[in-house]
């Protein structure tokens, strides 16, 4: 006996006759009745008898009708298990953030995208900017935090800002370095000393080079190029060199007095912080940014 067999037998049923059948299985009735001649074949017995006003289930045929619901039942509860281990499956998020943001707040939304979709496990790449938008531009990222970009270096991608970062930030040099115990450098005593920044398109190298340009005053020389914050504190700790950073970067460093903060004032005007997406994942950017808003309106 084949269970297909019953399925047809039920559906036949089911419709009250071998033309609605027909219409609902989009089976020609043909087709049907040798179907249901063929199970009739197989059990010796007649499932329907024929008469003037369509046709009347036998005494074998109810007996069969049970299974065949079973049958039916089934195979819809393995297809409902199949859909919704499907739609269960763990997915995996990639999300970049700027190594000149404050972690403790994307952790904190971290958490709570982890509680809010459990089975969504999450990957944290902390980078420059620059490679933060290559990665999201190329599909290595879902998701990245970071300083808000420019309008030409969004071009295809989505952005959608956060919050103003008020994060101090200022010239930071080591323990000793003359420029520390200057009470009140100029721009020219910035400008003679040597830098190590971020490659040109970083924010901070940016900005750094506007506020010479606005000034009229000779850019600085940068002695070395390093996006990754943790590496240029390292470098500035074991040289003269000096360089920009939010104090949340360096503040362990600033507490043990191994780095100095230079007295000069850089900018006033705050950054905004932006997530930024490929098309297509926007839903899950605005509510990665809520998260992310959330925490840095409690924390102030």
């Amino acid at each position: 006996m084949d269970p297909g067999q019953l399925l047809t037998f039920l559906a036949i049923h089911d419709a009250g006759g071998f033309n609605r059948a027909s219409m609902t299985l989009h089976k020609s009735q043909p087709a049907l009745s040798r179907t249901v001649h063929q199970l009739e074949d197989a059990i010796g017995a007649k499932v329907f008898l024929r008469n003037a006003s369509g046709i009347q289930i036998t005494d074998e045929g109810r007996l069969l009708l049970e299974h065949a619901r079973q049958i039916r039942d089934t195979i819809r509860s393995a297809e409902a298990g199949l859909a919704a281990n499907k739609a269960a499956k763990r997915t995996e998020l990639s999300i970049g953030v700027s190594s000149i943001h404050p972690l403790d707040q994307f952790a904190k939304a971290l958490a709570d995208l982890a509680h809010d979709n459990p089975r969504t496990a999450a990957r944290l790449i902390v980078g420059s900017d620059s490679d933060l938008l290559s990665a999201v531009r190329e599909g290595g990222l879902d998701l990245a935090i970071l300083p808000m970009p420019s309008t030409r270096e969004l071009a295809d991608l989505k952005a959608e800002p956060i919050f103003f970062d008020h994060a101090a930030v200022s010239v930071y040099c080591r323990a000793g370095h003359p420029l520390a115990d200057l009470a009140s450098p100029s721009i020219a005593d910035l400008s003679g000393a040597s830098w190590i920044m971020g490659f040109p398109g970083s924010i901070f190298r940016d900005r750094l080079d506007a506020l010479f340009d606005a000034a009229k005053v000779r850019r600085p020389r940068i002695a070395l190029e390093v996006d990754d914050a943790r590496a240029r504190s390292t470098f500035v700790l074991k040289s003269d060199m000096v360089s920009i950073f939010p104090l949340h970067a360096v503040k362990a460093l600033v507490d043990s007095k191994d780095l100095v903060a230079i007295p000069f004032p850089l900018w006033d005007n705050p950054q905004p912080l932006a997530a930024v997406c490929a098309e297509g994942n926007e839903a899950f950017r605005q509510k990665f940014a809520e998260y992310l808003r959330r925490h840095h309106q409690h924390d102030e």
